[in-house]
């Protein structure tokens, strides 16, 4: 009796065996069970503006992964989408990258806008669709931690005021001047900004325009 249970106990010992064996050799064949995967970029800025014959198309990444080139899109009708330009990525970067691409386009009907990145592996990444209509663009953008710029349209030449603050509403740095008419251009530089939340203030022709700007490490 004492050998026929021992034979049962060593059939079943090998069986356990042969199992976790078995089940060793899938892990392997499918390289085990997957990590959480890092987001192939990670994105702070994705911006559109417009003078009267070109979009400019803005976009800023704080850490790349693998990133191969990003693809732009344009469409008139927010649907059907074309593609307008490929654009290099930086690989893999921990620093922030800016990237700029200027769609020469004579139209005032909204344009919409779609940004897409391709990893070294061919898998894809879509993000928000964003629109622009040049009769009432404007854009606040940092460059990095050393410059605020703002770019804006104006149908006359009038007096703007540019104030970038903190969060407890101290004003960091501004400026004023004139703008002409058409498309305009102010920055704000020689900053030394910290990872943090700030407020930038843009006074033209009566309007009052302000954004929040993040910035992160």
């Amino acid at each position: 009796m004492k050998s026929i249970i021992t034979y049962i106990y060593t059939a079943l010992a090998l069986l356990i065996l042969s199992v976790n064996a078995q089940a060793q050799a899938d892990w392997t064949e499918l390289g085990g069970l997957e990590k959480p995967s890092l987001l192939p970029i990670e994105l702070t800025l994705w911006t559109v503006d417009c003078a009267p014959t070109v979009n400019t198309l803005r976009w800023q990444t704080a850490t790349e992964t693998r990133n191969d080139y990003f693809t732009l899109e344009r469409s008139f009708d927010g649907v059907s989408f074309a593609t307008i330009a490929q654009i290099d990525g930086a690989g893999t970067s921990s620093q922030i990258q800016n990237y700029v691409y200027q769609d020469a386009i004579n139209d005032e009907q909204t344009t919409y806008y779609r940004l897409s990145q391709t990893d070294n592996d061919g898998v894809s990444q879509e993000f928000e669709v964003i629109a622009t209509n040049c009769q009432f663009a404007y854009q606040i953008y940092t460059i990095g931690y050393h410059s605020i710029v703002a770019d804006f349209y104006s149908d006359t030449v009038s007096v703007y005021s540019f104030a970038v603050y903190d969060l407890h509403g101290n004003r960091i740095a501004a400026l004023s001047g004139t703008a002409e008419e058409g498309f305009n251009q102010i920055e704000i530089d020689n900053l030394n900004l910290s990872p943090s939340i700030y407020v930038a203030e843009l006074k033209h022709n009566g309007i009052v325009q302000t954004k929040k700007l993040y910035l992160s490490r």
